[in-house]
């Protein structure tokens, strides 16, 4: 396990209906200001306009390409045997990648539920790692 001593993270349900102006006006600046603390907007996006979303900035004591070799390592451990999701065995797939960035898909165990993820890794000092994320239901 790669260890985390710095953690950032935004998480809840975004919900985009119409509203009062100024309740609405409300809630974007509230999500506004809670996004400042992430340097890029990592969130995949969602087609559903009532989602559950999650930001996360972690550093690790670790270069970035040891952290994306695990975590696509774990990917394809799924469909060996070799790694399993520990909540509810859900399966993970790798949707694209790209030097320091990842983007993966989470179906849960009993299929009901799918989620997309974006991860953007940038290499701080020699063997941190800062992880900016998003994860975001597909509805």
């Amino acid at each position: 396990a790669l260890p985390i001593y710095r953690v950032q993270f935004f998480c809840g349900s975004r919900l985009f209906l119409s509203t009062s102006m100024a309740r609405l006006s409300k809630v974007l600046a509230a999500v506004a200001l809670a996004r400042t603390a992430f340097a890029v907007d990592t969130c995949p996006g969602s087609g559903s306009s009532v989602h559950a979303s999650c930001q996360v900035s972690v550093k690790v004591l670790d270069s970035c390409d040891n952290v994306m070799a695990e975590m696509e390592a774990r990917v394809a451990g799924i469909a060996t045997g070799a790694w399993h999701d520990p909540h509810n065995r859900g399966t993970y797939s790798v949707l694209s990648k790209a030097p320091y960035a990842l983007q993966t898909q989470r179906v849960t165990g009993n299929r009901k539920y799918t989620d997309k993820q974006t991860f953007l890794f940038k290499d701080v000092f020699d063997f941190v790692c800062q992880i900016d994320a998003c994860s975001e239901s597909q509805g």
